[in-house]
């Protein structure tokens, strides 16, 4: 085992986010005489089967299992993870985690940690708690799981859910602690859309199946459709919405002619560079909008819209994008 290896494990289907996830990986400050990789899982039929494989092809002692949609927006931060790692009974990292209850339904439990959640109208920080640097807990979020130890994932958890649960569970069981980080610079920045629960009960039902020491509540649970927005439906009114904007400035707008799927593409090409220009980082990853707007690819209105749907702070990137023109 390589104990200066740093290896990051991600499962892939979408290559513009995988793109982007990478670029901030090239970003982080590196521990002196540290290396670093990058595991790509493509074609996984379910998170533990990719893990699992790629855990036992990689030689690094530490390893962080990562959606590729989580962008790594703290450059200080495996710094910050290996200081926390240097007390040997810490396991499992996370960066958003909580308690587990015995009726299962972990996914409304989360209440510790540090994190930003993207979705397609806003940007949001979730932040609980204070110092320490870092809280125990039950469970960490899948979205990011860094391990100093290898256990074995549990490969009866096929498909996309519940699979951080039972793997915080086994680390625990194996005798270590599963902590969250709580520093006041959030590590992550998770641009996930709204949850997809629409076989999340079956999966919970596992938990019961598999983790009864842990599980025992069977009760139903009720959830409201209005507490979980639909992904279409949000989409569709970014598209509208940028439409009548930019009618209102030029009277006419090019989406007018544009199938949806071309615009959500459009859009993510200017909201990745515009969000670098937000946290700071070097001004090659972000001097395209300029030279967009000069070459008429877009307008100020589409890059004006995407920073007050995109970002953290909009105006703090708004008067970015008008010294930017200055």
């Amino acid at each position: 085992m390589n104990d200066r290896k740093i290896t990051f494990i991600i499962c892939v289907n979408n290559e513009k986010y995988m793109d982007e996830c990478r670029y901030y990986i090239s970003q982080l400050e590196m521990p002196e005489g540290f290396e670093r990789d990058i595991i790509e899982v493509r074609e996984a039929k379910s998170m533990t089967s990719g893990y699992q494989t790629a855990m036992e092809s990689s030689d690094a002692k530490y390893k962080i299992y990562m959606h590729q949609d989580v962008f790594l927006i703290n450059r200080k931060m495996l710094h910050e993870m290996l200081d926390i790692f240097s007390d040997e009974s810490i396991g499992l990292i996370g960066t958003f985690g909580g308690s587990l209850y015995p009726d299962g339904d972990v996914h409304l439990y989360w209440d510790k940690g540090s994190t930003l959640n993207a979705n397609y109208s806003f940007v949001e920080q979730y932040k609980f708690g204070q110092m320490p640097i870092y809280e125990e807990v039950d469970a960490v979020d899948g979205m990011f799981m860094a391990t100093q130890y290898d256990i074995d994932w549990d490969l009866r958890f096929t498909g996309f859910h519940m699979y951080d649960v039972t793997q915080s569970i086994r680390f625990r069981q194996s005798g270590y602690k599963v902590c969250v980080s709580m520093n006041d610079d959030s590590w992550t920045l998770h641009d996930s859309g709204y949850c997809d629960l629409s076989v999340y009960d079956d999966y919970r039902e596992k938990l019961f199946e598999y983790y009864p020491e842990c599980f025992y509540e069977k009760k139903n649970i009720e959830r409201d459709p209005s507490q979980f927005d639909d992904d279409e439906v949000s989409l569709n009114k970014l598209f509208d919405e940028i439409i009548v904007s930019e009618k209102e400035n030029y009277g006419h707008s090019k989406y007018e002619n544009m199938t949806i799927e071309s615009f959500w593409e459009e859009y993510c090409n200017v909201k990745f560079p515009v969000r670098r220009m937000e946290f700071g980082f070097p001004k090659e990853g972000w001097i395209c909008l300029k030279n967009w707007i000069l070459e008429k690819k877009i307008t100020p209105t589409f890059l004006f819209f995407v920073a007050a749907h995109a970002c953290l702070d909009p105006q703090k990137v708004a008067d970015q994008i008008d010294e930017l023109f200055a």
